[in-house]
């Protein structure tokens, strides 16, 4: 993990520890200095997920079908999945891994299809 923005610096953000957060090196590095992305269904622009302000299950799901695999359930979900490749081969196959060895399991109440 690493220390990101949640409002990078470039666009108004400061050093204050509400603007920073852990985040997964890889995903980080899709996210850049982006605090919008585009819904891939609706075309529309809106802002990404926020962590410290928002509820993962109010915008998420697991697939119960694959474990591993993030679903989008609203606009801002889904571009946040697009946006920062959440389902990219490489993290799939990582989760996956993680679950088959009963390191990764979601909660059942966030197994729901989108």
């Amino acid at each position: 993990m690493e220390i990101d923005y949640l409002l990078p610096i470039a666009k108004g953000g400061s050093d204050d520890e509400k603007n920073l957060w852990l985040a997964c090196p890889r995903c980080n590095n899709y996210k850049r200095d982006e605090v919008s992305g585009t819904d891939p269904e609706s075309q529309a622009v809106v802002m990404l997920y926020n962590p410290r302000r928002q509820r993962w299950w109010e915008h998420f799901r697991w697939n119960p079908d694959d474990l591993a695999l993030i679903v989008g359930i609203i606009p801002q979900g889904k571009a946040t999945i697009d946006t920062l490749k959440l389902n990219n081969p490489a993290n799939l196959a990582f989760r996956r891994l993680l679950v088959e060895a009963g390191w990764y399991l979601p909660s059942d109440d966030s197994v729901k299809s989108g």
